[in-house]
C-alpha cells in the first residue's frame, strides 16, 4: 500500500469531523504552508499514477526476500528482482493462456519458466533458447546430430530458427504421461519425416534409426539396421506404396508401443514437487530395435 494512498485516507478521515465551512479554512491555510507532496510533483511531471503504484510493490517484494537466496525465489519473485536490478521493464509470460490445451497447470507452467530462463540464458543471454542452447542443456553434449536437430526444429513451431517459451511448454505438453497417445505418434511421425513430404519414406527412415542409435551411443552392424528399415516397412507400409502415411503409421505404432516409449517423460507429473534435469533421451534398446 502507497504512502500516497494512506496520506489521501488521513486527509479523507479529517475532513469528516469537521464542518465543511470549518474544514475549507484549514484545507486553505494547510495548503498555504505545506510543501508540495511527492505525487503532486508527479502529477504536473504526468507520470503519477504508474510510478507510485507500482514501486511500493518492488520495495514490499526487496523487504519479503532479504535473507532469501534468489534460487528460492519463485518465478514472479525472480523476473521482479530481476527488473528492479537492470532498472528495465519485464512482461511475465502469460501464464494461463500457455497452459490453456496442455496436461500443465499454471503452477507447473511457473516452474517450466524458472527452467526455460536458465535454459535460455545459457549460452546467449536473450531469453530464447538457440540450437547450442538446446543441444547444450537438454541433450548434455555439443555434437551434431540428426535427431537432435529434428526435436529441435518441431520445438521450434514458428520456425525462426530459436524456441520461445509458449513453444517450449507446448511441444514439452506432447511428453506428458496424460498426453494423448495421438500426438505423440503425431510427433513422432513428423520426426521421421525428415523431408516434411507427409510421408516417411525409406531412406528418411534409415537416417533417423542411424541417427537414433548414435544419441543412443549403440552399436550394430549396417546389417542390423538394413533389417530394422525392413521389419518396420514389412508391417507398417500395408498399402504397399514404398512409403508409411500417417494413417499407416498411427496403426504401426498402435501394435508396436516401444517405438513411443521415449515419447513419455514420467516426471513431468510432478513439476511442482520434483525440479527434474529435463534430459531428454531416447530409450531404445537394441533388444526393441531389432524384435
Amino acid at each position: 500500500m502507497s504512502c500516497h494512498f494512506l496520506q489521501v485516507n488521513r486527509q479523507e478521515d479529517y475532513r469528516s469531523t469537521d464542518t465543511e465551512a470549518g474544514a475549507a479554512a484549514r484545507r486553505e491555510g494547510y495548503n498555504k504552508r505545506r510543501p508540495e507532496t511527492t505525487t503532486e510533483k508527479s502529477g504536473r511531471r504526468g507520470t503519477a499514477g504508474a510510478e507510485l503504484q507500482s514501486r511500493p510493490r518492488i520495495h514490499l517484494l526487496r523487504r519479503q526476500q532479504v535473507g532469501r537466496s534468489t534460487h528460492s525465489l519463485n518465478p514472479r519473485e525472480a523476473v521482479a528482482l530481476a527488473a528492479e536490478t537492470s532498472c528495465e521493464n519485464v512482461d511475465l509470460p502469460d501464464f494461463v493462456n500457455i497452459a490453456t490445451g496442455t496436461p500443465f497447470t499454471v503452477n507447473e507452467v511457473e516452474a517450466l519458466y524458472d527452467l526455460f530462463r536458465k535454459l535460455s540464458n545459457s549460452i546467449i543471454k536473450d531469453g530464447l533458447i538457440h540450437k547450442e542452447e538446446f543441444h547444450l542443456a537438454l541433450f548434455r553434449n555439443k555434437k551434431t546430430n540428426l535427431f537432435v536437430d529434428r526435436v529441435f526444429d518441431l520445438f521450434d513451431q514458428k520456425g525462426n530458427g530459436v524456441i520461445e517459451f509458449d513453444e517450449f511448454v507446448r511441444s514439452l505438453s506432447v511428453f506428458h504421461p496424460d498426453a494423448p497417445e495421438e500426438q505423440k505418434a503425431g510427433f513422432a511421425f513428423k520426426l521421421y519425416d525428415l523431408r516434411q513430404t507427409g510421408f516417411i519414406e525409406r531412406h528418411e527412415l534409415k537416417e533417423m534409426v542411424l541417427a537414433l542409435l548414435d544419441e543412443s551411443d549403440l552399436n550394430i552392424t549396417s546389417d542390423a539396421v538394413e533389417m530394422i528399415v525392413d521389419r518396420t516397412f514389412d508391417q507398417a507400409d500395408t498399402k504397399g506404396d514404398e512409403r508409411i502415411d500417417q494413417e499407416e503409421w498411427n496403426e504401426f505404432v498402435k501394435n508396436n508401443p516401444y517405438v513411443l516409449r521415449n515419447m513419455t517423460l514420467p516426471y513431468l507429473k510432478d513439476l511442482t514437487m520434483v525440479f527434474p534435469s529435463f534430459v531428454i533421451h531416447s530409450e531404445v534398446s537394441e533388444a526393441d530395435m531389432v524384435a
